[in-house]
């Protein structure tokens, strides 16, 4: 809680509520001054953290559920790349991906692609599907702050509909292997 006196008999406090951040204040009336300090303060306050997972880049995600020939291994949110900008764009410059989480490449029609880690900062999964949405393989790429021609390729053994990233090691824990299958939300 923080209190402020901005005229005699006048307090507001500011709140954490489960409801978010609440001022309060002892009198109907909030004069001028009183709000732009208020608001002042809490432009001021807000932080800037870089571990998070959203993107400005991209605003579109869908669910992913991989599954086996028996049942569901997993569910990931993915943020969506299906312009050609945002297909370069990739997972560059990201510093952290949540665990159930990830990025899916949405070629327009299936094709031979390669994939360079240039500038990526974290290990991934690499998932190459098919137009039936079948797994065909999986690389396992090592972050790359260098530029392309010190990073590794990591090539499409065949022609792929979609390529997903997600965080190296994500696909040995949950059981992914080649042959599995993919649902997309929306496809």
């Amino acid at each position: 809680m923080f209190k402020l006196l901005l005229k005699k008999y006048t307090t507001y406090e500011l709140r954490i509520t489960n409801y978010g951040l609440r001022i309060f204040h002892n009198k109907l009336k909030v004069t001028g001054y009183g709000l732009l300090l208020i608001i002042s303060l809490l432009l001021t306050s807000c932080s800037y953290n870089p571990n998070i997972s959203y993107n400005p880049a991209f605003n579109d995600s869908t669910k992913i559920t991989f599954n086996s020939s028996e049942k569901k291994l997993t569910t990931i949110k993915a943020y969506i790349a299906d312009t050609d900008k945002e297909r370069q764009q990739g997972l560059r410059q990201i510093k952290y991906l949540p665990e159930n989480e990830g990025m899916i490449f949405n070629f327009p029609e299936p094709q031979y692609v390669t994939f360079v880690m240039e500038h990526v900062n974290i290990p991934l999964d690499i998932i190459f599907i098919d137009k039936n949405k079948k797994i065909i393989d999986i690389k396992n790429a090592e972050a790359c702050t260098k530029t392309d021609a010190e990073c590794g390729f990591y090539k499409s053994p065949d022609m792929v509909k979609f390529v997903i990233e997600v965080n190296k090691g994500y696909t040995a824990k949950n059981g992914i292997i080649i042959g599995n299958f993919v649902k997309i939300r929306n496809q």
